[in-house]
């Protein structure tokens, strides 16, 4: 899908494991976090893996749903130590789909003058 999206002119943005470590860059300081446990997102128990579980813990609560989804973790001082701190993990695109890391960034500075 990358070269297509290339030869389209599209931007993507990956992250892995998911979306929910792009959630924790904003809040956190990732250093202080086992960055395999991050990368692994095993199951805690029946309902959640560890970066729900983490996002749950940090925030009181934490759900996907779009009516319930906590809007105060996307400030511009959250963006910020987000994109700072995506930068100490795989950026590039054709290697994060092994690795623990991301390029929402890149995207990001497209959107948002940095």
């Amino acid at each position: 899908i990358i070269p297509l999206c290339k030869n389209k002119g599209y931007s993507i943005a990956l992250l892995n494991p998911l979306f929910e470590f792009w959630l924790l860059l904003h809040l956190v300081d990732i250093s202080t976090y086992d960055h395999e446990k991050i990368f692994n997102n095993d199951r805690v128990n029946s309902k959640k893996r560890y970066l729900d579980h983490e996002l749950s813990l940090i925030l009181g609560k934490y759900n996907k749903k779009k009516d319930q989804f906590n809007r105060e973790i996307v400030s511009f001082e959250n963006l910020q130590r987000a994109v700072m701190q995506e930068a100490l993990f795989e950026n590039d695109l054709n290697n994060v789909i092994d690795k623990l890391g991301g390029n929402m960034s890149s995207l990001i500075k497209e959107i948002v003058n940095f």
